[in-house]
């Protein structure tokens, strides 16, 4: 087991995450349409993917004035592949109507090698310079993507 650090994204224009956990790991505080830019410590995931691993995930919207929040919410679900090489960051994605993704990588949104498909990257875009650099950066030191991906 590797402990990595837990992140989280939130996809959600109007709702804050007030606080969320990863297999007992707490993640950081999202305001809506935040994330990605602070990390906690930490969960322990495998250095070898298996098939079957899920991560359990707790969450709570935040309120404000005149707003109620959701209920807490509470979800398991599948961790998508990752090799030795490309894991990272426990990334938690909160979409609308209480949907959640999460992966492990070792690349934020915005960077071209990021597992999730970019339809799932809103409000987030690609970053054209970290392409350009990272482009650049793989060629001069000959990298190969991890796991063959695409």
């Amino acid at each position: 087991m590797v402990a990595v650090s837990v992140t989280g994204y939130n996809h959600i224009k109007n709702e804050s995450i007030l606080g969320f956990s990863v297999n007992g790991a707490s993640g950081p505080n999202l305001s809506p349409y935040g994330g990605g830019s602070k990390f906690n410590c930490c969960v322990n995931l495998p250095v070898h993917w298996k098939p079957g691993l899920k991560a359990t995930v707790t969450w709570e919207y935040g309120s404000g004035p005149n707003h109620t929040p959701p209920p807490p919410q509470s979800a398991t679900v599948d961790i998508p592949e990752y090799t030795p090489e490309d894991m990272g960051t426990l990334q938690v994605h909160f979409y609308p109507n209480h949907k959640i993704k999460v992966v492990s990588t070792m690349y934020g949104l915005g960077h071209p090698w990021h597992p999730l498909p970019k339809e799932d990257w809103a409000p987030w875009e690609l970053d054209e310079a970290v392409v350009r650099n990272w482009e650049w950066y793989v060629e001069k030191k000959q990298i190969k993507r991890p796991s063959g991906k695409q």
